[in-house]
């Protein structure tokens, strides 16, 4: 009986967020009497040196495990909003890229830590290979040249004739199907095992 009194006594938040409040002396959900035009702040805009000593007390307290959204994946809607939104304002383009003309001393080139004596990504290609091996599939037209294979692909892969991803001399490249690339490195590997 007494759970029927509680459900109608129920009211809606005051802020017309649709949403119940939990007592019913309150009119309003916590915090939700400072949204809009009830907030102090509304219609005004932070300066810049206060935006700076918020974002500086907020280092850290949202990283990792703290951030309410911690572990928690974002739906396909999100997604698709989040990518129309960068879209839309070309975020992270050109001018708009944070990083744009910004030099980190100590952190490029020869400078970086990781540094190998060449421009290479984390699988040790070099940064224009997506350019070089374009241009040798369209060179080799497409066809794996393996001799027993010589078959047309969609995709065909770029091989390294000597296994040197750093050596992109297009005399050293040539295209290869899956099946037959796959044979060439398990070749080479059986070939190092044996010290060959």
């Amino acid at each position: 009986m007494k759970q029927k009194k509680d459900q109608t006594e129920k009211k809606l938040c005051a802020c017309g967020c649709g949403e119940h409040v939990k007592h019913s002396k309150n009119n309003y959900i916590r915090g939700h009497h400072l949204k809009g035009k009830n907030n102090p702040f509304y219609g005004k805009k932070h300066s810049d040196k206060t935006k700076k000593l918020i974002s500086e007390g907020n280092k850290g307290k949202l990283s990792g495990n703290k951030n309410p959204t911690y572990g928690r994946p974002r739906s396909e809607e999100t997604k698709k909003k989040i990518s129309e939104t960068m879209i839309k304002k070309e975020v992270s383009k050109g001018k708009n890229n944070p990083m744009y003309g910004v030099s980190l001393p100590g952190r490029c080139g020869e400078d970086h830590p990781l540094w190998t004596g060449k421009m290479v990504d984390r699988d040790g290609y070099i940064y224009n290979w997506r350019k070089i091996s374009k241009e040798v599939r369209k060179r080799d037209n497409y066809r794996c040249q393996e001799e027993q294979c010589g078959g047309v692909y969609k995709k065909v892969e770029v091989h390294h004739i000597n296994f040197d991803k750093t050596n992109n001399d297009y005399s050293n490249l040539i295209t290869l199907c899956h099946k037959c690339h796959s044979q060439r490195h398990l070749k080479n590997k059986q070939k190092l095992n044996q010290g060959v």
